[in-house]
């Protein structure tokens, strides 16, 4: 069972469970697939769902699909679904390599799926970015939707989690991203704060007694248990059974009947009060009637790599299928269940309490699948293999080409990678192991044509070039010994590929002494400087660049055989396969695999089929004699007169009666002579009288005529007769001649079809004859060529062996150099320690010294200030004039004074008049509502319109930055990019003052926590205005609902105003506006009477307030 099949089949199993969760959930991400925005959340970045560890996560998703397909049959959604807790060893490469196959058959990408996970992350970064120019082989599709259920369980290979960080956040219109994961997870740290979250709660206790009441209408037999009241009061009373998990669990277990096997009991809550507790307590409580077998069922599930069957459980665990049986059917809602093969339905069941000495339990699955070994079950068979270590087994199934077939396609080449990258750290190579297969099947199957031994070469050059990735970063580069005749290369036509990859040849001789020369000290030195720079730009985890050293070895080993087809140059078939330069599509993937598998299928084989000719049967004249009825018949019929016509004969077979008849015109019907006499005249006595004399009247002379011509023309019919049967002779001998040409003529076609077919045979192999002959040309120019450059050579070891001893030689060295270096590095260490706490006390004692100054610049700029002051205090004071009598001049005062009291006062009636006016307006309002909240129009007019200012920034914010994003994403395409290449030899920079830098970052940071201060009181801010203008939306009881949009909000402004309009028009709100207004004119005409006084007073009085100003001045 593949994992698509196992994925889908999961989804159609949870789709059928009960659920009661909320389906307001469900509807809201719904909206969200379908383009429409949730709560300020922008529809175009990712989904997040969190919850507990069996909170129904997985069944949630299940179900909205279900919802989607339904409610968006139109739309044809491409849904891909990947679950992290169905595999034992899951990764988002396996994931992200199934949904480039998926959407590489879809849209006919030509770009080939990279096996290796950094090339397979950027692949599917640049796949979202030009989604929107793709186009679908088959029906359009409006959304392309990714679902990674169980982020949290993509593990590295260390066995830590993987970080979700690499995850786009921005996605295109017709892209959409789902994921979960369990709350406190890192992945939920991550994308947490920068994706829409749907938390999942706990079960209330209306939803619990739903799920008990779905239980119960699926399976009626529960209704029946003794334990169903127990069961109703524990789910009431405990919050344990909030879990959809666990409220399953104890269900199934309590009010379900298992034949054979112990009642389940409801414990204390104590002993399971959560779900590890619980599935530890029913194996306890199983074990006992299932021979304690339980645990070794379930270990041997969560160990397999995919599923297992019945027999391969029951093998493995050294019991009988009935127990098998029994146990599997006690989990039996756990799990997946799909053609005999079973597998947890849950990442929760893979708990390592149950498993109890896993690699003796892995050894005895391996013995099992080895005895019952089928292709299908390969995969898991390699998985158990490569857990137990036995990696001699391994490389012997992987070294099979039958293995190779199966496992070297779309589903399964990345695992084939991993195994040989295993392998490759244990000492195998494979290289080697596969040149001796494709030997020994070449040698089992000497039958094949040159172009099906090429084809199968080729398909190994594209694996190798695939393995390319996976070879280990210390791996050497591939050199080999000096060509000779270069010329005979490039007549075979492998010169071209050799020049791509200029690495597989020397093109001088070097001798030991020149390889040791090249290991000089200040060289590696730099090399090694140079790598550990690289290493630190990279990143720890950074891989180099692949060298492709086990394609070029295999391009030198198997050069004869590739060039052995005349037709096809090898460097144009080797680029065929090369995802590097020429992109292949899905379709002529899958035909070149057909071809490869129908070359190793014996049954693929062209077989000659033997055609038998069907014997040609002489024709036979059907014969129909006239029977002795039909003449008796027409011997007993009146006479008629005849008329005899000779016809031409027509050739005719039909039969002689017919013809005759037809010749003498007789019709085939009875006639009859009528006697007319009645019995009325005569007596019944007399009849036969009666008779007698009416024959009697017929003359004898008539009779003889009648004779006579009777005579006649039974003599013309005898004549007839025989007539008839001399041209039937005749004919019969005309058939038989003419059969005997036609079996003559068929010989002679036949000895003219073998002659042409020897003919067309002899051109062929004539022609055939001219091919072997260039072909052996061919064959001798590569058989010099194989001659003069060998594989293998005594010198070029001996060169080797001395490079190694030179290499020894330096390692040594280097190992000295290294001591060396970590003696200085101890002593330096050693020095800094007592220099870092005097470095400390150095800034420590600047920064005090800082402040201090600080605060001394400032008092001193204080006391200045303060000088200056009284200074020109007391030169103001020196320079005023003597006093005088001012009695003028205070009366002016008192004037003025006056006429600003009366203007203070005539303002405040103007203001008291206003705020009754409002108030009066708002007691009418709030009338209308129960609460005693107090709300002010012009405060929410002028909110609404900072809210507006703060959307529009907010607008702008987010414009720059989705900018920045895409920018960022940009930039780390380029980091990736310039990871792969070495970086330049460092310089040594300047010495930097440091403290600047600091203190560029202290107001950085000072503006940023400004900033998201401000940020965090606007928003607040806006909460407190929505909440203000809903709750008057509801009092005023608008019918419309309220949309709080940025482009809509006029139109709210405009609905409020009518009902407020339509409420004041009412006759008792208006008469007292009215009332109001009438007494604000009368108002308005008595300050304007006032301030005509006032301005006649103020003239009068202009010369004396003019000295009075001078004084005040003063």
């Amino acid at each position: 069972m593949s994992s698509d099949q196992v994925h889908k089949h999961f989804l159609e199993v949870l789709a059928q469970q009960p659920y009661a969760a909320d389906q307001s959930i469900i509807q809201s991400i719904d909206l969200w697939s379908n383009n429409f925005q949730i709560d300020q959340f922008s529809q175009y970045s990712p989904i997040i769902i969190t919850g507990e560890k069996g909170s129904g996560k997985s069944s949630l998703v299940s179900h909205w699909i279900e919802y989607h397909k339904e409610y968006n049959q139109k739309s044809n959604d491409l849904i891909l679904y990947y679950n992290a807790g169905l595999s034992s060893t899951p990764s988002y490469n396996e994931a992200l390599y199934n949904f480039l196959n998926i959407l590489r058959q879809e849209f006919d990408q030509p770009q080939r799926t990279s096996i290796f996970d950094d090339k397979l992350r950027m692949q599917f970064i640049k796949f979202l970015t030009s989604s929107s120019t793709l186009k679908s082989t088959g029906p359009t599709r409006k959304f392309i939707i990714f679902i990674l259920d169980g982020i949290d369980q993509f593990k590295e290979n260390s066995g830590k989690e993987d970080s979700a960080e690499w995850l786009p956040i921005t996605l295109p219109e017709n892209m959409k991203l789902i994921c979960t994961a369990t709350s406190g997870s890192e992945a939920e740290k991550v994308l947490g704060a920068r994706c829409k979250v749907f938390a999942l709660d706990k079960l209330t206790k209306k939803q619990r007694n739903k799920v008990l009441k779905q239980y119960i209408q699926k399976y009626p037999d529960m209704k029946n248990s003794e334990n169903l009241l127990q069961v109703a009061e524990f789910i009431k009373d405990n919050d344990c059974c909030g879990n959809p998990l666990y409220l399953k669990m104890l269900i199934v277990w309590s009010l379900s009947c298992f034949p054979g096997v112990q009642k389940f009991v409801i414990p204390n809550v104590k002993e399971i009060p959560d779900l590890e507790n619980l599935f530890l307590y029913s194996i306890r409580l199983f074990s006992t009637s299932c021979n304690h077998a339980v645990k070794k069922v379930l270990s041997c599930l969560s160990l397999c790599k995919n599923s297992m069957t019945k027999e391969e459980i029951a093998i493995s665990a050294g019991i009988s299928l009935k127990v098998a049986g029994k146990i599997l059917q006690i989990y039996d809602s756990f799990l997946i269940k799909h053609d005999d093969l079973y597998c947890f339905s849950n990442s929760f069941f893979h708990l390592e309490a149950i498993v109890e000495n896993p690699q003796s339990l892995i050894k005895e699955i391996s013995l099992t699948l080895s005895e019952h070994q089928t292709m299908k079950r390969m995969t898991e068979y390699l998985h158990f293999l490569s857990c137990s270590h036995n990696y001699k087994q391994l490389k012997d199934k992987l070294r099979d080409i039958y293995v190779f077939a199966y496992l070297y396609t779309n589903h399964y080449k990345f695992e084939l990678c991993k195994y040989w990258q295993e392998l490759e750290k244990n000492n195998f190579d494979p290289v080697e192991e596969y040149n001796k297969c494709i030997e020994d099947f070449f040698f089992n199957n000497p039958g094949l044509k040159t172009e099906e031994v090429v084809q199968i070469l080729l398909i190994f050059f594209s694996f190798f070039e695939e393995y390319g990735d996976f070879e280990q970063p210390k791996i050497t580069a591939f050199r080999n010994y000096p060509l000779v005749c270069k010329e005979s290369l490039e007549e075979v036509g492998l010169m071209e590929e050799i020049d791509k990859n200029k690495e597989i040849f020397i093109e001088e001789p070097i001798t030991p002494l020149m390889e040791s020369e090249r290991f000089l000290i200040e060289e590696t030195k730099n090399k090694i400087l140079r790598e550990k720079i690289a290493q630190a730009e990279v990143g720890k985890n950074r891989k180099k660049a692949s060298s492709l050293f086990h394609y070029k070895r295999w391009l030198w080993i198997q050069f004869p055989w590739v060039a052995l087809s005349p037709n096809i140059s090898p460097s144009k078939a080797l680029a065929m396969y090369k995802s590097t330069s020429d992109q292949m599509s899905y379709v002529k993937e899958k035909e070149i695999y057909e071809q490869f598998n129908k070359i190793l299928n014996p049954e693929g084989f062209v077989k000659t089929q033997v055609k038998i000719r069907p014997q040609t049967s002489k024709p036979v004249m059907r014969r129909s004699n006239t029977t002795a009825q039909l003449a008796k018949r027409v011997g007993l019929q009146p006479t008629k007169l005849i008329s005899i016509v000779n016809e031409p004969d027509t050739g005719n077979t039909s039969s002689m009666s017919t013809n005759f008849l037809n010749l003498t015109g007789i019709e085939d019907r009875p006639e009859t002579y009528c006697i007319n006499f009645s019995l009325r005249d005569t007596g019944i006595n007399n009849v036969l009288l009666k008779l007698d004399s009416q024959l009697v009247k017929f003359s004898q002379q008539e009779i003889n005529k009648k004779h006579k011509e009777v005579l006649k023309m039974q003599q013309q019919y005898n004549k007839l007769i025989e007539s008839r049967r001399l041209k039937e002779r005749e004919i019969e001998s005309i058939v038989v001649q003419i059969s005997q040409l036609q079996a003559k003529h068929r010989e002679k076609e036949e000895v003219i079809q073998k002659f042409n077919t020897l003919q067309f045979q002899t051109n062929k192999n004539l022609e055939k004859l001219i091919i072997f002959q260039s072909e052996g040309d061919y064959l001798v120019k590569i058989h010099n060529s194989c001659i003069k450059n060998p594989p293998h050579k005594k010198e070029w070891k001996n060169d080797i062996i001395s490079a190694i001893e030179t290499c020894e030689n330096f390692i040594k060295s280097e190992k000295n150099h290294i001591d060396k270096y970590n003696k200085d590095t101890f002593e330096y260490n050693s020095k800094s320690s007592t220099i870092k706490p005097l470095m400390t006390e150095k800034k420590l004692f600047e920064s005090t010294t800082l402040e201090k100054l600080s605060e001394k610049y400032s008092m001193n700029a204080y006391i200045n200030k303060n000088i200056v002051k009284g200074f020109n205090r007391r030169k103001l004071l020196l320079l005023l004039p003597e006093k005088k009598d001012n009695s003028g001049m205070l009366q002016s005062k008192i004037k003025r004074r006056k006429y600003t009291d009366a203007k203070i006062q005539v303002a405040k009636l103007y203001l008291e008049q206003k705020i009754t006016y409002f108030e009066g307006l708002f007691e009418k309002l709030m009338k209308l509502s129960s609460d005693k909240e107090t709300v002010d129009i012009n405060s929410i007019i002028s909110k609404f319109q900072n809210q507006l200012d703060l959307l529009d920034q907010k607008a702008g914010i987010e414009k720059s930055l989705n900018e920045l994003k895409i920018e960022k994403a940009h930039l780390e395409e380029k980091l990736s990019y310039l990871a792969s290449k070495k970086p330049p030899p460092v310089e040594e920079e300047e010495p930097r003052d440091f403290n600047e830098v600091l203190d560029r970052l202290d107001t950085t940071q000072i503006k940023l926590t400004d900033l998201e201060g401000k940020v965090t009181e606007q928003e607040l801010k806006i909460i407190k205005i929505k909440e203000g203008f809903l709750h008057m939306w509801k009092k005023l009881k608008i019918e419309e609902n309220c949309v709080f949009d940025k482009i809509r909000i006029m139109e709210v402004f405009g609905k409020f105003g009518d009902r407020l309009t339509g409420l004041l028009k009412s006759n008792t709100v208006k008469q007292k506006i009215e009332e109001k207004e009438q007494s604000h004119r009368q108002k308005e005409k008595i300050w304007n009477a006032v301030a005509d006084k006032m301005i006649f007073i103020k003239k009068k009085s202009s010369g004396s307030s003019a000295h009075s100003a001078k004084t005040i001045q003063n």
